[in-house]
């Protein structure tokens, strides 16, 4: 089903034994075995991602459901970084091998629809955990932290999976739960995930070490209204972005840009970078990535990338062959 549904398939397996459900069940155990005493646990679902592939018994709850529609197009993609129309063909990756670019709209609708099918399975997996935590008497001692690494376009902009800097990829959930948090809050201050750093040594009463890069977000539990920040970045594989309440500028190592008015387009569909209106807006924030950067220095030289684990490396190499061979370009092991 993986090509036919270009990346959309069901996992023809109980719940139990999806990697999200699996995950769920364990964290849950453990904490049945050893929720008495002092802990940290990461409990870190692998969905929802790509591929979309929910337990039937969970997609079988989205299909006739009310999904948003993606906003958007792939015409948009004329005025954006060509970074963003090439990734939509992913022909060329090992890991995907689907061209991403021939979606229809009920393809999008299936993505979405597995999508909000492994949300739901987490969210059982998370109603597990809490249920242990409850059972040893301690969910109220426990601090609880609910967030992701990013999001998913899914269909918006007329694109697939992540890597760029829509809201639909960067802008991720942030639930708090524990001591001293109330409940019932939503805070309108941009955060950032480095500010849970600080939060976590305050929960081990420990003193932070100098030089983190995060913010005390306690603030916001005593007053949901402050603002700890009035700006946030993010940065992946030649591309930066720095946002505001009002502004969003991203940088290419091309030298390609994009900027966004928050406020009168939230969709960002109209690339405003280079306009002679806003010039002086993106000036000051191309000036702020420049900060930011040179103050990151320190902190990237300290840093090493793992090498890169040698069975993909093997993997990439025979999916070349695949394709300059001009077979088929479907699952193989590369040691057959």
């Amino acid at each position: 089903q993986y090509f036919e549904t270009l990346g959309a398939p069901i996992t023809p397996h109980p719940k139990k034994f999806h990697v999200d459900g699996y995950t769920g069940d364990q964290a849950a155990v453990w904490l049945e075995k050893n929720g008495t005493d002092p802990f940290a646990a990461w409990v870190s679902f692998a969905g929802p991602h790509d591929p979309y592939d929910p337990p039937e018994e969970m997609a079988d709850l989205y299909y006739d459901a009310p999904i948003p529609e993606p906003y958007g197009s792939a015409e948009e993609l004329e005025t954006k970084p060509s970074a963003q129309a090439r990734v939509r063909d992913k022909r060329k990756s090992s890991m995907h091998r689907l061209d991403l670019s021939q979606a229809t709209p009920e393809q999008h609708r299936r993505w979405r629809a597995h999508y909000y099918a492994n949300i739901t399975l987490i969210d059982e997996g998370i109603g597990k955990i809490i249920k242990a935590l409850e059972a040893q008497g301690v969910l109220d001692d426990t601090l609880i932290i609910f967030t992701s690494d990013h999001g998913d376009a899914l269909g918006d902009h007329g694109m697939p999976f992540k890597g760029f800097f829509y809201d639909c990829m960067s802008r991720v959930p942030l639930i708090i739960r524990g001591p001293d948090v109330p409940s019932g809050q939503r805070a309108d201050s941009l955060i950032s995930t480095l500010d849970l750093i600080p939060l976590f040594y305050n929960a081990c009463e420990t003193k932070a070490p100098p030089g983190l890069q995060g913010e005390d977000i306690r603030p916001l539990f005593e007053n949901p209204s402050a603002s700890i920040r009035d700006r946030v970045f993010s940065e992946i594989g030649g591309r930066m972005m720095v946002r505001t309440k009002t502004h969003k500028y991203a940088h290419y190592a091309d030298g390609s840009a994009e900027l966004y008015d928050l406020v009168a387009d939230p969709d960002e569909i109209e690339n405003l970078a280079g306009n002679d209106t806003t010039s002086r807006i993106e000036s000051d924030l191309k000036a702020q990535l420049l900060e930011h950067s040179l103050a990151c220095q320190k902190a990237h030289s300290s840093y090493a990338n793992a090498p890169q684990y040698w069975a993909r490396i093997d993997l990439e190499a025979d999916y070349k062959r695949q394709i300059e061979e001009g077979a088929t370009t479907t699952y193989r092991s590369p040691y057959a």
